[in-house]
């Protein structure tokens, strides 16, 4: 999925549109056709109580993935407020050459929360560390220690820069932005930006968990986009690892239960930190 618009009509329906493409280069075969249409019915049906009719189409020309993130940023307007730093969590990451022989281990310290790993691995895939073995132990509180043996790494210069970004993966996996307004009067904008990793794969259940957060919330979606900003890899200078600047944008325009945009401070903050708190929970 490249991406997708949301919108629910009046009609107590909701049309979804995603713009995508087909790793098995089987499209538009009508055997490949039938294969999405049954399972994206099976999923909408087994979920939502109810039926889904699946259309599939060529997406218009106009339509890439290049400048997408550019006039999703032109179109932004007001002041950014983010969630309140202490929704996330600290984390330490060490190194020992002394434990094995043969390896160097990373050690990471943190309070356990969803997608843990995910952030994890997902971090060692992008910065190319191949990893030999793992431990995981659960600690007292709820913290978590993860110990990653891979190859022997003795340059103090990219032990610093791998220990700086395993931490900031672990710290910072999601942004949560909320707008003063939205694109007209009567909404307020959301977004949630989480990182793909090296080969384009997104991150798991973004688009459940924040509609999640603002069900429980009673906060109303009028429009929601997701759009994949397609960055530069970044490349280190002197250690030779690399890393990506690939996100994915999920954006939600939100109202009240009234219909009225979200205009209080504190209301505000509310959502930012709900949100944060589901996905992070």
């Amino acid at each position: 999925v490249h991406r997708a618009h949301i919108s629910p009509p009046p009609a107590d329906t909701a049309v979804d549109l995603f713009y995508v493409t087909d790793e098995r280069n089987q499209l538009p075969a009508e055997s490949r056709v039938a294969e999405i249409s049954r399972n994206v019915q099976c999923t909408a049906g087994r979920r939502g109580g109810g039926t889904a009719r699946v259309l599939l189409t060529p997406a218009p020309t106009f339509v890439t993935k290049q400048g997408s993130a550019r006039l999703f940023e032109a179109n932004s307007i007001g002041k950014i407020e983010t969630a309140s730093a202490t929704q996330y969590t600290e984390a330490t990451v060490t190194v020992d050459n002394l434990m094995s022989k043969a390896h160097t281990v990373f050690q990471m310290r943190t309070r356990d929360r969803k997608g843990l790993l995910y952030d994890v691995l997902r971090a060692s895939k992008d910065l190319k560390v191949h990893i030999s073995y793992a431990k995981v132990e659960m600690r007292g509180k709820g913290m978590c220690e993860v110990d990653l043996f891979v190859a022997r790494c003795t340059n103090l210069e990219e032990q610093r820069y791998l220990c700086q970004r395993y931490k900031e993966n672990i710290e910072r996996p999601v942004s949560v932005q909320i707008m003063t307004m939205g694109l007209d009067e009567i909404t307020t904008e959301l977004r949630v930006i989480a990182p793909l990793d090296i080969s384009g794969f997104t991150r798991p259940r973004v688009l459940l968990d924040v509609t999640e957060a603002l069900r429980q919330l009673k906060v109303m979606v009028f429009k929601a986009d997701i759009i994949t900003d397609d960055g530069t890899p970044q490349q280190h200078d002197e250690g030779g690892v690399g890393g990506s600047t690939r996100h994915e944008v999920h954006r939600f325009l939100l109202t009240d239960e009234q219909g009225q945009p979200i205009s209080s401070v504190r209301d505000r903050k509310v959502i930012c930190n709900k949100v944060l708190s589901v996905l992070l929970q």
